[in-house]
């Protein structure tokens, strides 16, 4: 169990940086932003999971 908390914060560590890094690169802002929006849908969706299980 606390293998997946450890997984979890690192992929919301990794979200968050990718969506920081989409606003100080605006050059190739749109497909940047498309793939952070996808990281996050998962985060949120195994999120959801994650509370299912418990």
């Amino acid at each position: 169990m606390s293998y997946q908390w450890i997984i979890l914060i690192l992929l919301i560590v990794l979200s968050i940086v990718i969506v920081f890094w989409t606003y100080f690169n605006h050059k190739n802002n749109q497909r940047l932003k498309n793939v952070a929006n996808e990281f996050t849908k998962n985060i949120l969706a195994m999120l959801v999971i994650e509370k299912n299980e418990f």
